[in-house]
């Protein structure tokens, strides 16, 4: 199977925008800056790789953004948006769907619930 990618869509980026500007993390504007022209590749329908275009990078460990992302109950699917980091950049973008069916759309960024970590 030949992985191929393509221009990261304008409701990835704005869930990614909403999320890390919703955190209010020092330094955290970096993962956003020329989000836009940034790759994605579908690892599963709802887990995409993410090569950013820039080499700006953050000082925040691999792992989940340290923020949680809810898709409550009043849109159409419910689960959680999940940013993944590696070295510094993001390199992941998870619909964590928790019900019976799969969403059929990315939630736009008034339908998630944006929590950082520790509150």
């Amino acid at each position: 199977m030949t992985e191929w990618w393509r221009t990261i869509s304008s409701d990835e980026a704005a869930l990614i925008r909403t999320m890390v500007s919703a955190a209010n993390i020092p330094g955290s504007d970096a993962l956003v800056d020329n989000l836009d022209a940034a790759l994605v590749s579908h690892a599963t329908e709802w887990i995409l790789d993410v090569y950013p275009s820039t080499s700006a990078r953050t000082t925040l460990p691999n792992g989940p953004f340290p923020v949680h992302a809810y898709v409550p109950s009043r849109a159409d699917h419910r689960g959680e948006i999940i940013i993944w980091l590696t070295g510094g950049r993001i390199s992941g973008l998870e619909y964590a769907w928790t019900t019976d069916e799969p969403p059929e759309r990315w939630p736009a960024p008034e339908e998630i619930e944006v929590v950082p970590d520790g509150q």
